[in-house]
């Protein structure tokens, strides 16, 4: 559960830290004090996106830290898979930049917006006004009705989608690369010769013009040879070394500082000697082959002729000569690949369809048992004569090669049908409620879809809107019953569910310093008349609001 909030800077908020407790906690207040903002940062803590202006004016971040505790199986098995330790508390932090930008940290580790969404899921649940709009929309309903069981068997359905889908496209390509191929199969059959005969090997080119540059530079590289013969025969270098070399030699005995240029007329030496060898051998071994010259242009003409045509490097050349031998080779053992591919997608198609079929099943079964609590419920809300239906689309499961029907959840679509008075037909949902019943349908249904989730905390944001009198005071009696096995918190401006609770938060708003400042109080017995009786007689002078609300405090106690 939820034990403490600290938010800073954030929107109208300076600084606030907030301790809560378990069972049933009211936030009331006046209007515009910040009741919602706190409902806003806790949606914030656990991955709500940021929109531009939720930093205070003159800051440059705002900070948003919760702490938890009683922390479910499932969070710590989450922890766990984060290898962040939790010592059975839990501290959610977010910082929220002036630019724009967010970091998350849980218990000091900084994790990502989509782990903390994953994080969150089972720990705590908010219901904002607008969350009952989600009633107005069909697209909502599976996952009203899919829980822990229900979710599993999708997760294997998803297996199987996606296995089928994968050997959907294959086969469809392999009849599109069919019909390609057969309209093309001559052409391709001609390319593939072209490259064959070309006899293509990686490296060949750079090798060719080394050869290439030799052949073409021929006079060059001989008259240059030729003139160092010249140079090292008159000029006797090797000899004048020799002499130098060999006083060099004598000196180094006599003095240590010669030796480093013995050493380096001594490799001059042996260079000079090896470069004579070297020009005599390539010199009797140069020979102009003209021939040759002309084979290797050839040759290298046919190289750069494939690459421009074919638009790669012998390397991808030789690629498409795989890939061309693949075509071929798929046309000629086409009723082979079909026929194997085509008992894949079948086997694939029957195993998808039968999964669907039993999520189907499920899927209804546990429609039928939210349907007769949601109807409980209702009862409770004094709404004794609503009728209530789940539908379900017919599924009419057509050609293995038609996958129109399946979708990554399943094939199932769903609407709710209903009926508030006796004698009218059962008509969807989002056509028929008022406020005041739509807020009760959502109660209900949040009540009961809380028991298959793990949750240790729920927050409702005027879940009491377009209620007065008895239906109040029933609501109330189920928010109190909910915060029996969580923690609850309702922001409220009845009177008759701020007396039910075991905790009252008042929100209220002060001026300093020309900036308004909210700030956040617990509120003793005394204090809880004085907020009441507010609420009940806004104008009350006789003191009989009092009265009253000490009457509902005791009565609630």
């Amino acid at each position: 559960m939820l034990t403490n909030l600290h938010v800073q800077n954030f929107a109208i908020i300076d600084k606030i830290d907030i301790d809560f407790k378990n069972g049933l906690t009211v936030l009331t207040g006046e209007t515009g004090a910040g009741k919602s903002l706190i409902i806003d940062a806790i949606g914030l803590l656990i991955g709500a996106r940021a929109t531009p202006g939720l930093v205070r004016v003159g800051s440059t971040k705002a900070t948003i830290e919760g702490t938890f505790d009683q922390l479910s199986d499932s969070v710590k098995n989450f922890l766990m898979e984060l290898e962040i330790e939790d010592e059975d508390e839990l501290i959610i932090r977010r910082d929220i930049h002036a630019t724009g930008k967010s970091t998350f940290r849980v218990n000091g580790i900084t994790v990502t917006h989509s782990q903390i969404e994953l994080l969150c899921e089972d720990l705590i649940d908010i219901h904002v006004q607008n969350d009952t709009l989600r009633l107005f929309n069909p697209k909502n309903y599976l996952s009203f009705i899919d829980d822990a069981e229900t979710k599993e068997m999708l997760n294997e359905y998803k297996i199987l989608y996606q296995n089928y889908s994968q050997i959907l496209i294959e086969y469809k390509k392999l009849l599109n690369s069919k019909n390609e191929s057969d309209q093309n199969l001559d052409y391709i059959k001609f390319q593939l010769n072209e490259i064959n005969q070309a006899n293509l090997i990686i490296g060949e080119e750079e090798n060719l013009l080394e050869e290439f540059k030799v052949l073409n530079n021929f006079e060059n590289i001989y008259q240059n040879l030729q003139n160092i013969k010249i140079s090292l025969s008159d000029n006797n270098i090797s000899d004048n070394l020799y002499e130098v070399l060999d006083n060099l030699k004598k000196l180094k005995l006599l003095k240590p500082s010669y030796l480093q240029f013995f050493t380096d007329v001594e490799s001059a030496y042996y260079v000079i000697e090896e470069l004579g060898t070297f020009v005599k051998n390539e010199l009797n071994g140069l020979e102009f082959d003209e021939d040759h010259l002309n084979e290797i242009n050839d040759r290298l003409s046919v190289i750069t002729r494939l690459k421009r045509k074919y638009h790669q490097d012998i390397e991808g050349i030789l690629k498409l000569k795989e890939e061309f031998e693949k075509q071929i080779d798929s046309v000629d053992n086409f009723d082979f690949f079909e026929k194997e591919l085509n008992t894949k997608l079948l086997n694939a198609y029957d195993n998808l369809k039968n999964q669907a079929i039993k999520l189907t099943n499920l899927r209804k079964s546990k429609a039928e048992i939210l349907k007769n609590n949601i109807l409980s419920t209702l009862k409770e809300l004094m709404l004794e004569k609503v009728k209530l239906q789940f539908v379900f689309n017919e599924v009419e499961y057509k050609d293995y090669l038609d996958n129109s029907i399946f979708t990554k959840d399943g094939v199932d679509k769903c609407d709710i049908l209903i009926s508030f008075n006796l004698g009218e037909d059962l008509k969807p949902l989002s056509k028929v409620a008022s406020g005041g019943e739509m807020s009760r349908v959502m109660l209900a249904l949040k009540a009961h879809l809380f028991i298959n989730k793990d949750l240790s905390t729920v927050i409702f944001d005027e879940i009491d809107t377009g209620m007065s009198g008895s239906v109040a005071e029933v609501v109330a009696k189920k928010l109190k019953e909910m915060s029996e096995k969580m923690q609850v918190f309702s922001i409220t401006h009845l009177p008759i569910v701020a007396s039910n609770a075991d905790y009252h938060l008042y929100v209220k708003k002060n001026f300093v310093d020309d900036k308004t400042i909210t700030n956040v109080v617990e509120l003793s017995f005394d204090e809880r008349i004085d907020v009441l009786s507010e609420m009940i007689s806004p104008n009350d002078t006789t003191g009989k609001a009092k009265e009253v609300a000490r009457l509902m405090l005791l009565k609630n106690k």
